[in-house]
């Protein structure tokens, strides 16, 4: 599992982009499950997780 660095939370959405539609927002702390990423020019940017039962998109800069 990955934890949360996020300074005041992460937007968890619907896809891999900032521009994707937000479904939730996991506070700093909380821990996610990846199930995948997404990675552009051989840089992982985006985690696919899962987080209290629902999937999306992380950015992968706030977790550790």
């Amino acid at each position: 599992s990955w934890k949360v660095t996020a300074k005041d939370y992460l937007v968890l959405r619907a896809g891999a982009g900032a521009n994707k539609a937000e479904i939730l927002r996991i506070k700093p702390g909380e821990k996610v499950r990846c199930y995948g990423y997404y990675s552009k020019n051989g840089n992982t940017t985006w985690l696919y997780v899962v987080y209290k039962d629902r999937v999306g998109f992380v950015s992968k800069g706030y977790l550790i």
